[in-house]
């Protein structure tokens, strides 16, 4: 985790912020191809803060959507220590003394794993995630390590159920977890509920991935993880163009 700097002050629940009485914030471009269901967050850059960006978090009711991201806040910054493979929100951002937001990490030069997708092809994939030599292992392997993460998440006590391309980045060739929504995770212990909520995002992950590709297999997840991930592995054989 990033070191936080002076600008960044803790309340009285131990939750870090910022205050628009100590920071200029600006609209910031994110590359970003919305689902048909939602629409584009919109961001802002932080001046003097490099590593941080605000994302809008005013799109839903205000005191329950207050109330919500500041628990989601507080339970995961709480777990931040023992994470070492996610990022995870750090704090909140106040404007005339009210939540307009949610402090996350910021990867310069990232893109989507949906941005990709959709608007470059299957051979230029390697261009952004290059960890196999043969271009369908590497897709196996991108579909792999998204697995990892989620896996880790679980592992860890945080079920995560927003497994969707919009919340994975490719940043220096390795896949980066992003967007932490209330609503989407929880920490009740592992249970296959959540687990099978999470697999069948996952599958429509990668059956949105092979269709954007032009692939014609379709995918169907397991009820486990680890069923699931030998499904992937065999996918490849199927993939032969």
């Amino acid at each position: 985790m990033i070191e936080l700097g002076e600008l960044f002050k803790k309340d009285k629940k131990g939750l870090y912020y910022l205050s628009s009485r100590d920071v200029k914030v600006s609209d910031i471009y994110v590359p970003q191809i919305s689902n048909s269901y939602s629409h584009n967050t919109t961001f802002y850059g932080i001046e003097g803060i490099d590593n941080y960006i605000i994302k809008d978090s005013t799109l839903y009711p205000y005191f329950n959507n207050r109330k919500r991201h500041l628990e989601l806040l507080k339970a995961l910054t709480k777990r931040q220590d023992k994470i070492d493979k996610v990022d995870f929100p750090v704090a909140y951002y106040l404007s005339s003394f009210m939540l307009k937001g949610i402090v996350i990490p910021y990867y310069k030069d990232y893109l989507s794993l949906r941005y990709i997708i959709y608007v470059y092809p299957f051979d230029e994939l390697t261009k952004f995630y290059n960890q196999e030599s043969n271009k369908l292992d590497n897709l196996i392997s991108l579909f792999i390590n998204i697995l990892e993460l989620v896996i880790y998440l679980f592992d860890n006590g945080i079920n995560y159920n927003d497994v969707n391309t919009s919340n994975f980045l490719i940043y220096n060739n390795n896949i980066k977890v992003v967007d932490f929504e209330p609503g989407f995770v929880n920490f009740n212990e592992k249970n296959s509920r959540d687990i099978k909520k999470a697999l069948k995002k996952y599958e429509d992950l990668i059956n949105l991935v092979l269709k954007k590709y032009q692939f014609q297999e379709k995918f169907n997840s397991e009820e486990d993880f680890y069923s699931t991930e030998k499904k992937v592995l065999e996918l490849r054989k199927r993939l032969e163009r």
